[in-house]
């Protein structure tokens, strides 16, 4: 959740989050002590046909089953934000013993988690997976996977 203070008032942001009766407590214990006088509620998940997100091992998994069906293709992995993603390279890399493209902007950003930036590469010729965010430069994909990533679980 983000928190903003200023000249306008007091905006809680919450992100995208599942609630739960028994955490009503701990929000009321929150709201007591600061006024909020706009509140973001980012519920996309709020949705009745959705009983049950995957585990995110699950998903991994099928994702890598998926590019496994299909050696002959290209991948690119069309993800939602800059960040969020970690497990998955990891895990790609992990299986396929290959990088995962980013690019240069991407890939400075894991700077400060050497682990993850060794499964990146910026040569886009280096691999079949790509993960550029925004949009990727190499337009030799065939396969676009789209993935939405809970950063909890």
């Amino acid at each position: 959740m983000l928190l903003f203070e200023g000249s306008n008032g007091t905006v809680l942001y919450t992100g995208d989050f599942r609630f739960y009766s028994h955490q009503s407590i701990r929000h009321h214990s929150i709201l007591s002590k600061k006024s909020i006088d706009t509140l973001y509620i980012d519920m996309t998940f709020f949705e009745p046909t959705i009983r049950q997100l995957p585990e995110r091992h699950y998903a991994c998994e099928k994702l890598i089953e998926f590019i496994s069906s299909n050696p002959y293709h290209s991948f690119y992995l069309k993800t939602s934000a800059r960040v969020g993603y970690e497990y998955i390279y990891m895990k790609l890399h992990e299986h396929f013993r290959s990088f995962i493209h980013v690019n240069p902007e991407q890939y400075q950003l894991y700077n400060c988690l050497p682990k993850v930036q060794q499964v990146l590469t910026t040569n886009s010729n280096a691999t079949r997976i790509h993960a550029c965010w925004p949009r990727c430069s190499e337009t030799r994909f065939s396969i676009k996977v789209f993935i939405f990533v809970l950063l909890f679980e």
